[in-house]
């Protein structure tokens, strides 16, 4: 097995093993993708829910294909050779997931644990026309997480929740 990617999330997303860098990606959409199964090592992800996650304004099917090409894309970067296909992300028909033995588990300080353990990417608070609401992870607010700005991460229901209230 090769020595797994070191994952830096904080700052600009970036993946190094031994000289390789992986710090430049096909699109936002593809780097929060990245972003988001790297928060996440070893767990399995229906590809419909993630299609749906980081392309929400496509329809089903363009979200499947923008999903496909994201992940052949990775799969370029982080499985060069000789890296065997499927030793960094595995795939089956239904579910991917990113292998926890290709990466670097690295223990975050506990001052900045709290906010990734939270649901997804994280849940914090914002104040809007004078009232506190609950918004999703940075990646899916169209904040910035990991040098990325996951404006394609932005869920539905926080969308329609941003839109209803005139703003």
């Amino acid at each position: 097995m090769l020595t797994p990617w070191r994952v830096r999330l904080l700052g600009d997303l970036r993946a190094e093993r031994g000289t390789e860098v992986v710090a430049r990606f096909r699109s936002h959409a593809t780097a929060a993708l990245f972003a988001y199964l790297a928060l996440h090592p070893g767990r399995s992800f229906g590809r419909e829910e993630l299609a749906d996650r980081f392309w929400p304004d496509a329809d089903p099917e363009a979200s499947r294909n923008s999903l496909r090409v994201s992940l052949s894309a990775l799969r370029k970067a982080l499985e060069p050779p000789p890296s065997a296909p499927g030793s960094v992300i595995e795939t089956t028909r239904t579910h991917l997931k990113l292998r926890a033995e290709a990466v670097h588990r690295r223990r975050v300080p506990a001052r900045f644990d709290h906010g990734l353990r939270a649901d997804d990417l994280g849940h914090h608070h914002r104040h809007r026309h004078g009232r506190q609401e609950q918004v999703g992870g940075a990646a899916e607010r169209g904040g910035r997480v990991g040098g990325i700005h996951g404006k394609n991460g932005m869920r539905k229901a926080n969308r329609r929740q941003d839109t209803s209230d005139g703003g």
